[in-house]
Formats: C-alpha cells, structure tokens, sequence
C-alpha cells in the first residue's frame, strides 16, 4: 500500500481520469491494475462504493484501466501490475512523480458521487494476485 495524492481531472459517463501523484518520498511505485484502479475510485467516494481490497469488486466494478506516461520523474519498470519510478525524491515546492490514470467501470452509476476538479489522498493496494479473470 503507498499513500497518493489524486485529482479528478475528467468524468465523461462510464470513464474517469484522474491524475495520480506520489505522496511519500519512500513510495515508489504505482499500481497499474484494476484493483489499484478500483481503491482509488472508492478512496474518492470516502469508502462508499465498498472494500478498497476487494479483488472480486475490482473485477466486478472496473472495466480497465491505463495508465500514461510518467510525468515528473524517471520510470524504471512497468508490468500489469506495477509502474516502477526511479529515485522518487522530490523537494517541497516540486512537483511529485505521477501519471494520468483513464479507468473505465462497467455502470456509470459507479462514478456517480466521483466531481472534476476535486483531490483526495488514496492509499490504494498494489500488487495483489490476480483478479479472477486476470488469472
């Protein structure tokens, strides 16, 4: 688990794009799976849409996801799990290392409570085991 700082940047029907950030200069690492996808989406709602480490909601609620290109800082890997930032120091007043996230859920209905333009701190699961039909 790491600690991001997330802004909703766009909501158009059953799509969402948020702008994920490292929080924490000891994190470096970012999810690129549907469960990581899925934690920040109910980390958004303040827990309202269920269980943040639920692989079966993830794979039940989270169509896909994808992730950009690194912004602010050097990627050294990146797998269907992970995205991998090289040294993610970064001084007060920098911008952290972070990439844009375009997750798409099966029901729009599940964004429903999700505005543009706010920001909330996630503390999303990385690198679980695969979802069921992952496997």
């Amino acid at each position: 688990m790491g600690h991001y700082w997330v802004q909703v940047v766009e909501k158009d029907g059953p799509r969402v794009k948020l702008r994920v950030s490292l929080q924490h200069v000891d994190i470096g690492d970012l999810g690129t799976d549907r469960l990581f996808a899925w934690g920040l989406l109910v980390d958004a709602t303040s827990g309202a849409l269920g269980d943040p480490a639920s692989r079966d909601q993830a794979a039940s609620h989270v169509r896909r996801v994808s992730v950009g290109t690194l912004e602010h800082g050097n990627e050294i890997a990146r797998d269907e799990k992970l995205l991998s930032v090289e040294s993610p120091w970064f001084r007060e007043g920098e911008r952290p290392p972070g990439a844009l996230y375009d997750i798409e859920v099966f029901d729009a209905a599940t964004l429903d409570s999700i505005e543009p333009e706010t920001d909330f701190d996630s503390w999303a699961m990385l690198d679980g085991p695969p979802l069921p039909s992952e496997a």
